[in-house]
C-alpha cells in the first residue's frame, strides 16, 4: 500500500460531549500553548 493509498483509505472517528471546560483547566491549556509558542516560534490558540 502506497502513502496516499492509506491516506485515502484513512477514516476516523470522534464522540464529542457537550459540557463546560473548567475554567482552570482552560487557563492550564493556554499557559501550555503559550509556552510552546515561546520555544518554537509559534502563533497556536486555544
Amino acid at each position: 500500500m502506497t502513502l496516499q493509498e492509506a491516506n485515502a483509505a484513512r477514516h476516523s472517528v470522534r464522540q464529542y460531549q457537550e459540557r463546560q471546560i473548567d475554567d482552570d483547566i482552560i487557563s492550564r491549556l493556554n499557559e501550555e500553548i503559550d509556552l510552546c509558542n515561546q520555544e518554537d516560534g509559534l502563533h497556536n490558540k486555544l
